[in-house]
């Protein structure tokens, strides 16, 4: 699934090749297209986010108690709520600085969009990668402390 929000020319960053990305600029968007855009942004937000969230907030409890067992029957809902929040508002913050960044690179009378270079860490290519290698980073860290925490128990 892809928003299909961002440069329509790309430069691959190990031959600097440029290519069509098949995306397209804000301004080139039509209405359906920004509207689908919102809507699978937050999908992205809720889904990806809330997952984030809650990983990253099992961490600190692993941290204090080791082990489930050892964990409070009842839950923090507060600050499980904090973290899952604030990862569903920082990738809905991204999906507006990409929009930001589109009109920044194309504006409505330009002619051609400028080729922008490719690369894991640029939010204009690969988002859902990058969330999702977050999320088994987040896994993996909770992981390895379980896998700590039992073996001082």
């Amino acid at each position: 699934m892809s928003t299909g929000l961002g440069p329509t020319l790309a430069k691959c960053h190990h031959c600097k090749t440029v290519f069509n990305s098949g995306k397209r600029e804000w301004f080139q968007m039509s209405v359906f297209d920004k509207s689908l855009f919102w809507v699978l942004s937050i999908v992205y937000a809720i889904v990806i986010g809330a997952s984030c969230g809650l990983m990253a907030s099992y961490i600190p409890r692993t941290i204090k108690y080791g082990v489930i067992s050892n964990w409070p029957s009842q839950k923090p809902i507060f600050f499980e709520s904090v973290f899952v929040l604030s990862f569903i508002a920082f990738i809905l913050y991204v999906q507006f600085k990409r929009i930001q960044n589109s009109k920044l690179r194309f504006g409505k009378n330009q002619i051609k969009s400028v080729a922008v270079l490719t690369s894991f860490f640029n939010f204009d290519f690969n988002l859902q990668v990058q969330f999702c290698s977050l999320f088994v980073a987040l896994l993996c860290i909770e992981g390895l402390l379980l896998i700590f925490a039992n073996i001082r128990a």
